[in-house]
């Protein structure tokens, strides 16, 4: 595998949208738009991992074309303690598809070093 994308973020994000990363290894990852698009066929592993702030609620969904194909959700409202949600999914992508990570609800992202989205291409299909 050549191609892949890793990707760190921090911030409060308050409005859903896609997310976007300051730090990446990547072939088609787009920084401006925070979307990865497929430029191969083929069978990908994508994960978002996440270190939220203590007394906070987020939703974090992994997309594919517009469609949710995975969701972390951290809540430690109240508790005073930080969570580190994630989901991965294993997709089949063709050429053009979009993977990329939205925040569906206010969501504060700890630190850089300890969230992001990564992926790499599995398996290509002729």
């Amino acid at each position: 595998m050549t191609c892949g994308v890793q990707a760190q973020s921090s911030g409060i994000f308050i409005n859903e949208r896609s997310l976007d990363f300051n730090f990446l290894f990547l072939c088609r990852y787009s920084a401006v738009t925070g979307i990865f698009t497929a430029d191969t066929a083929g069978l990908y592993y994508f994960e978002q991992y996440w270190l939220q702030n203590a007394n906070a609620i987020h939703f974090i969904d992994m997309q594919k074309n517009g469609v949710v194909q995975c969701r972390s959700r951290g809540d430690s409202k109240g508790t005073g303690d930080y969570n580190a949600p994630s989901c991965s999914a294993v997709l089949e992508l063709i050429s053009g598809d979009q993977v990329y990570i939205t925040s569906s609800h206010a969501t504060n992202v700890a630190c850089d070093a300890c969230s992001g989205f990564t992926g790499f291409l599995i398996k290509v299909y002729v």
